[in-house]
């Protein structure tokens, strides 16, 4: 009530923490008249850890504009020509601790504005009573990234009141945050994040908005891990970029992909996830020179492989599960030896062509498409010295195969102008080879000299077409 008395605008916002408890020191000096003639107050409030005073009640505060409470409030509080100075305040939501300095300006006239430095939280969970203190443009973003784990927050943020608003406050923010085992799922998940982002942001009148900057030690994918994340993103009320499709959102910064290490080599990767009712999300990645042998392991193909694959993959689809999933992309193997991987065993027994070196094949090049769980391999293109293998087919996410090709023997120098006039000579060095079971468990059948039914002539038809070029950055979806 002094408060109220001394400084009705001071007081408001006193009452909006809605304080509960008790104090332990509370110093107030008078001088009249002061500087200005006027009377000047000052007070001075203290509340030292519970240790000190026992028993204790505590304080705690629960702002109006940010409804989660915060217990066992402590620390100094100075007030003064209406600026209140906050020094070492410390206090605890369960197992989250907040730390945080600040200085609070409440003039005669204009808004209140107060900047809250050397703000750390640690211990932060993004639950659901967290969430529901949130402002709601900002509560329905961060709910969609569906957030578990601990959080480490550092910092700074300005709060300032909202001026013909029911909003209440606008607010600005510099802010890391980090993560030890945490786990994102909004529609993409990852596992296990140890590392962080710094965002800044703002929200106003506008909305809610803020870029960051991704520093991610590592992270898993499935069982896959990705070490060095980093790059631009941008989130919003309604969406989250990452890469070069955050750039339209920040004009003054270059495109730039997020990046990590993974499967042996280099991932460049932009998506888009727009969340609400209608979430969604579409991604564009590209792997460089990735170690084939590291990869064909890691599924379980214990080969011995060396080699380099590069490959993209464009993907669409939303949180409700695999089923959504819809995508195209494109694998391109160079200086590969796979010819001990079981189904390339099975394949050369059963041509019966040994390699003459310790390379099956040359070149290598996969174009795929993903529809639902299961992936259909419309171009398959294997090119060696020993023996060329053309085909296509589909797996399935849990490695059932389903493949045909049509084999040359020999040396790959046939080409085929004009199919129909060179079918006789192509028949003679062809085998139709079917292709079912497991990637690991193949089982495999032949049939020399096939009649030339439709996938046969497809095939045939490709013969003639030169190689693939390296991989090429495929065009952009969902974000432009």
């Amino acid at each position: 009530e002094a408060i109220i008395k001394m400084n009705p605008r001071t007081g408001r916002v006193w009452e909006d923490l809605q304080p509960q408890g008790t104090l332990d020191r509370l110093t107030v000096q008078l001088r009249h008249p002061g500087l200005d003639g006027k009377t000047e107050v000052a007070v001075q409030g203290q509340k030292w850890p519970r240790q000190v005073y026992v028993p204790d009640p505590g304080l705690l505060v629960k702002p109006a504009w940010f409804p989660y409470r915060i217990d066992h409030v402590t620390g100094m509080f100075n007030y003064h020509k209406g600026q209140v100075v906050l020094s070492g305040i410390r206090g605890q939501h369960g197992k989250s601790v907040v730390r945080l300095d600040a200085t609070c300006f409440f003039p005669s006239q204009g808004p209140w504005d107060a900047k809250l430095s050397n703000l750390t939280v640690d211990n932060l969970l993004a639950d659901h009573e967290f969430v529901a203190a949130l402002p709601l443009s900002i509560r329905s973003a961060v709910k969609n990234l569906n957030v578990t784990g601990p959080l480490m927050l550092r910092g700074q943020l300005q709060l300032a009141q909202a001026i013909g608003s029911d909003r209440g406050i606008d607010a600005q923010w510099d802010l890391k945050i980090e993560g030890a085992g945490v786990t994102i799922d909004s529609g993409v998940r990852l596992d296990s994040i140890h590392g962080g982002v710094r965002l800044f942001g703002l929200y106003d009148k506008n909305g809610f908005r803020s870029r960051g900057d991704l520093d991610i030690d590592s992270a898993f994918f499935r069982k896959e891990q990705l070490t060095n994340v980093q790059g631009p993103m941008w989130i919003d009320s309604r969406q989250v970029l990452f890469g070069a499709w955050s750039r339209h959102q920040a004009e003054s910064r270059k495109p730039q992909s997020v990046t990590a290490k993974t499967l042996g080599g280099r991932l460049a990767l932009d998506a888009q996830l727009i969340t609400g009712s209608n979430a969604r999300f579409f991604l564009q990645a590209g792997l460089q020179q990735g170690d084939l042998a590291y990869i064909l392991n890691q599924r379980g193909v214990k080969a011995k492989v060396t080699g380099k694959a590069d490959a993209s993959l464009q993907l669409s689809g939303t949180p409700a599960g695999v089923h959504t999933l819809n995508g195209r992309g494109a694998i391109r193997l160079r200086n590969a030896d796979i010819y001990e991987v079981p189904l390339m065993v099975a394949l050369l027994s059963l041509v019966s062509v040994r390699p003459p070196d310790t390379t099956a094949f040359t070149s290598s090049d996969i174009n795929y498409r993903i529809q639902s769980d299961r992936i259909f391999l419309d171009r398959i293109q294997f090119n060696g010295d020993a023996i060329s293998l053309k085909g296509n087919g589909w797996l399935d996410f849990d490695q059932k195969i389903n493949l045909s090709f049509y084999t040359l023997v020999g040396r790959n120098e046939l080409r085929i102008p004009v199919v129909s006039s060179l079918l006789d000579e192509a028949s003679r060095n062809l085998l139709k080879i079917q292709v079912i079971g497991t990637l690991d468990k193949p089982r495999i059948s032949g049939s020399a000299f096939p009649e030339l039914d439709e996938r046969m002539q497809s095939i045939l038809n490709d013969l003639n077409r030169p190689r693939a070029d390296p991989i090429e950055r495929l065009p952009r979806t969902g974000a432009e």
